[in-house]
């Protein structure tokens, strides 16, 4: 069968056959690298003296003091479950079974491999010398190992580990070639293993070039393919031998992520052949007696046995026999990560895969000196050669003043003792920030008003010739320093971040003469601390890396969503904001936003009761700003109102608002107007803040204002029992009372109101989603969001709900109604027509 290999661009036939002779001795009956219709038994359970093929109904094992771990075998299925993911080992020989990863609701990924095959680059030749058989059994080795498949044609295993985010499988070669077909060469020879998957399509998100030398057998050079599979990403792609420890001992294994045939997708595995043939590890290798004895009691692991503990009724199993035997294997693996979510709070984000981009807020960074790129810890990485590095000139983003974390990956060079910086933002005279590795000695520090230049330092955690993650934090009262998402020191640091206008510089600080040698990936800045499980997770993803988080389901009681994504629409109803006086877009946090000039730009939609708040009803006002200081009366910047307001005495109805920087709300009812303040922070820092005004007016203690996740104040809406209805429209950025200056200056996005209180979990959710934001959902794709749809009452599934040929979208823009087949323009939902270029 011929597979389509992708090399440099061309498209290339390879032809996988069998190899007859040597180490197989197969009968040739082979499809393609991959056998079915073949199951072979590995395991057997013995229950009240009866052998089965597999586990009973209704077994749990459990993996005791394995991170939330838990194994339940039903119905010949084991499956592991933990806090982010789930993994199932089944019967391997079809789609129903395989080994299966769950990627998120009713969606899981499923491998199998499948062959073990040699190819001669230069005659253009393929063998199989191993075919992977479906076995299924559990074993142990390092904590929880499942055995899931074995070899035929070459003696070895493949096992399955797994951990609270990541899943790997290996393949143990423990026999090895005695020699090679006629007329083929050492020197170019690879070692592939295949892989099958399918469930999720796959995609490559970066290529990462690696070298390999090898006595007698040349200079080698490939690709290595992270792959992004339903969220998960393949990395880290390796072979090694023995010790683990010794990094001496590991290959890099290149990855090809190969599109086959209809749904078909491989992952090939490569590595040159001359570089591995001699590096064989000691595993463990367990020696099975007769057959696993299945008990009731609890399962206790250990390195070297299992033991049987417990009653009969504790519905759990332990298993016995005899177990421990060492070996000697080629080992190659693939790991399948789940990436971290990006923290909320992040103000900029240098993936440097390939390039110095920043892909937060688009600050554009510049070369200076020379640098290069190569393997990193995520993909590429920063190569630093003491001759250059990375600077991106002062922004707002980059100067909050209440919260910082500096984190990155850094590899450091054995024997370096120059400085090489991770991320700083500074320079004699302008101190504010800096993060720099010594050596194995990581230091840190803030230029803070008040105590000065604060120093922290921690010694002794870097290896050499090793990816390490390192972080700074600071919280307004506390340095801390972070190695390998554990905290490693920390000192008091109490104060406001000054603010410089010096540049931010990656891997050198030009201005006291720092240029690294070393390596850097993935740098970021936070406009706060994060916390200890945030940093400790970004360093469990490993190679996976951050992404951006998945999208969050709108909560209940959405009636407005104004996303500003370059375009006015409401994805929530069909309420179009109006843009006045040229007000524009620009970057924000989840996509695009709003950019107001601070001196006329304003937007409003309405009137419409959607937005009254009546006596008693409760509502919900949630929006991100970036506000810049601006001369305005009284201080006052207006975000989001629905306020008739004929002088500073008169008004009614509710506004959210800043008052020199800090978020406030007025409710102004027949018998008057109540100001409430937040004491803090002011929100003019240059950084993207998430505000929520919350009111319960059945309660005295039912209105919240919350900022970044926090509840700043609490307070009794009840002192303006009445009405707040009027017949104004929403207005955003600007205030309602005709020449006053409240205009607001700076960035807003994703402006949502709710017909009901939020509660505090919900507020920190939406905080948290941060980039991620909402999910804009379209599923027949028709120009109408499915809230929209919902709303009107169409079929969100179905492009055409009334079947008259004409889409929803289109329908509902020309004012017709969308439910109701034909031409007919309906007078009652005339109200819904909103101009769009669709």
């Amino acid at each position: 069968m011929n597979a389509n290999r992708k090399v440099g661009g061309a498209v290339v036939g390879l032809t996988l056959g069998i190899w007859v002779g040597g180490c197989c001795g197969s009968n040739g009956d082979v499809k393609g690298p991959w056998v079915s219709g073949q199951e072979r038994l590995w395991r057997s359970v013995r229950w009240a003296g009866v052998a089965t093929n597999g586990p009973m109904r209704g077994e749990t094992w459990e993996h005791v003091g394995g991170g939330g771990l838990k194994w339940e075998l039903r119905e010949g299925r084991a499956e592991a479950v933990g806090t982010r993911h789930g993994v199932r080992v089944g019967r391997l020989g079809h789609p129903e079974g395989a080994v299966q990863w769950r990627v998120g609701p009713n969606r899981q990924v499923r491998a199998r491999p499948v062959a073990v095959v040699l190819w001669e680059e230069a005659l253009r030749q393929s063998v199989v010398i191993g075919q992977v058989l479906d076995r299924v059994g559990l074993g142990l080795s390092d904590g929880l190992v499942v055995y899931t498949n074995a070899l035929e044609g070459l003696p070895g295993r493949v096992r399955l580990r797994v951990g609270p985010n990541w899943v790997e499988q290996d393949l143990l070669l423990e026999g090895w070639l005695e020699s090679l077909p006629a007329g083929w060469k050492l020197d170019q020879v690879w070692l592939e293993v295949w892989t099958e998957w399918w469930g999720e399509e796959g995609r490559v998100v970066d290529e990462v070039p690696l070298e390999w030398s090898a006595q007698g057998a040349g200079r080698w050079e490939g690709i290595d393919a992270v792959v992004e599979l339903g969220g998960w990403r393949l990395v880290s792609g390796r072979a090694f031998g023995w010790p683990q420890e010794e990094t001496a001992g590991w290959v890099p294994v290149a990855k090809q992520w190969i599109q086959g045939p209809g749904d078909r997708q491989y992952l090939v595995e490569r590595v040159p052949l001359g570089a591995v043939r001699n590096r064989l590890e000691r595993l463990p290798r367990w020696r099975l007696g007769p057959g696993m004895v299945v008990r009731s009691g609890r399962w206790e692991p250990g390195h070297d046995s299992l033991s049987w503990k417990g009653g009969v009724d504790l519905g759990v199993v332990a298993v016995s026999g005899a177990w421990k035997e060492h070996g000697e294997a080629l080992v190659m693996d693939w790991l399948l990560v789940g990436p971290v979510p990006m923290p909320a709070g992040c103000v900029a984000w240098w993936p440097l895969a390939g390039d110095g981009r920043e892909v937060v807020n688009g600050l554009t960074s510049s070369t200076q000196g020379s640098i290069g790129w190569g393997a990193g810890a995520v993909g590429r990485g920063l190569i630093l050669s003491g001759a250059g590095g990375l600077t991106v000139a002062d922004a707002g983003p980059l100067n909050g003043t209440t919260g910082l974390t500096l984190e990155g990956w850094v590899y450091w060079i054995g024997g370096e003792t120059r400085p090489l910086p991770v991320v700083a933002k500074d320079g004699p005279g302008q101190q504010q920030y800096s993060l720099v590795v010594w050596s194995n000695r990581i230091e840190g520090g803030v230029e803070l008003t008040g105590p000065g230049w604060v120093r922290i330092a921690y010694a002794g955690a870097l290896t050499p010739e090793r990816w390490h993650h390192v972080a700074l934090t600071w919280d307004s009262e506390r340095l801390r320093l972070y190695v390998n998402g554990r905290e490693q020191t920390n000192r008091a640091a109490v104060g406001t971040l000054r603010a410089t206008t010096q540049p931010v510089t990656l891997g050198a600080i030009p201005q006291y003469g720092w240029w690294g040698v070393g390596r850097l990936d993935e740098v970021a800045i936070y406009g706060r601390a994060l916390s200890a499980s945030e940093l400790w997770g970004i360093y469990q993803a490993a190679g996976a890396g951050k992404v951006w988080p998945s999208c969050g389901e709108p909560p209940a009681g959405l009636v407005t969503w104004w996303p500003v994504d370059a375009w006015p629409w409401d994805l929530a109803r069909t309420n179009a904001l109006r843009l006045r006086n040229g007000l524009g877009f620009g970057p924000a946090v989840v996509g695009g936003g709003l950019e107001y000039d601070g001196a006329d730009d304003g937007a409003d939609a309405g009137p419409a009761s959607l937005w009254d708040v009546a006596v008693g009803e409760a509502f919900s006002v949630e929006l991100w700003v970036r506000p810049e200081f601006n001369i305005t009366d009284f201080g006052v910047m207006s975000l989001v109102g629905k306020r008739w307001a004929s002088d500073v005495g008169s008004a009614l109805g509710w506004e959210v608002f800043l008052l020199d920087g800090r978020l406030g709300v007025q409710l102004a009812d027949a018998g008057g107007f109540a100001n409430f303040i937040s004491s803090g922070p002011d929100l003019r820092d240059g950084g993207w803040h998430h505000v929520v005004w919350v009111l319960d007016r059945q309660a005295s203690d039912g209105g919240r204002l919350y900022v970044d996740g926090l509840e700043r104040l609490r307070f009794n809406p009840q002192v303006r029992p009445g009405s707040l209805t009027n017949g104004e429209p929403v207005r955003v950025g600007v205030h309602p009372q005709e020449g006053f200056r409240g205009f607001y200056k700076g960035g807003l996005d994703e402006i949502r109101l709710y017909r009901r209180a939020l509660a505090a979990v919900e507020v920190d959710a939406l905080y948290r989603l941060g980039p991620a934001g909402l999910c804009k959902r379209d599923s027949d794709r028709d120009g109408l969001a499915d809230l929209q749809e919902t709303f009107l009452g169409t079929n969100p599934i179905n492009s055409d709900s009334d079947g008259d040929g004409v889409e929803d979208g289109v329908e509902v823009a020309q004012g017709r109604n969308p439910g109701v087949a034909g031409a007919i323009v309906d007078a009652i939902h005339v109200h819904l027509r909103v101009d769009r270029p669709w």
